[in-house]
């Protein structure tokens, strides 16, 4: 019994030794992405490659700063909207609405998921049509279960 016991012990060690490992490689590769498209955004980028980086990160900044993650998001939506570079207005709507998803503002992930759908449907691009409905749809099952909690 106590054999099993110690087993058990040293093995819930290893996992969460293990789970350490994991998070602490993680966030040390995103900081390097973080600083390369940091770099990259110092340099002199044509506008729409200057969406696209925007967008990545803010996207790889939501893991520690929400608030930056949408504020840079909201930098490519702006500028996407300007040079009307559909692709890259997508991809900051899905940055936007899973940061107020996150943020749980299901009202304003909705509105920029329901946005990021309309657009890919006009722009025909499936990829872009499938990500649009499932995270569409995960808002509203979100927006149910809270209201199923609120009852």
């Amino acid at each position: 019994m106590e054999q099993s016991l110690k087993s058990k012990t040293q093995l819930r060690i290893f996992f969460m030794l293990l789970l350490c490992f994991i998070f602490f490689t993680a966030t040390s590769q995103n900081r390097h992405v973080i600083d390369s498209l940091q770099l990259r955004l110092k340099s002199d980028l044509n506008d729409s490659d200057r969406v696209l980086a925007l967008g990545q990160l803010g996207w790889e900044v939501i893991y520690d700063d929400l608030q930056k993650g949408l504020d840079l998001s909201m930098q490519a939506k702006g500028l996407a909207e300007r040079i009307g570079y559909k692709n890259g207005l997508c991809r900051a709507l899905n940055c936007i609405g899973a940061i107020y998803t996150d943020l749980g503002d299901y009202p304003k992930a909705l509105e920029a998921h329901l946005q990021q759908l309309e657009l890919a449907k006009q722009m025909g691009s499936s990829s872009s049509l499938a990500v649009a409905y499932l995270n569409t749809s995960r808002v509203y099952s979100l927006l149910l279960l809270h209201a199923a909690l609120m009852i």
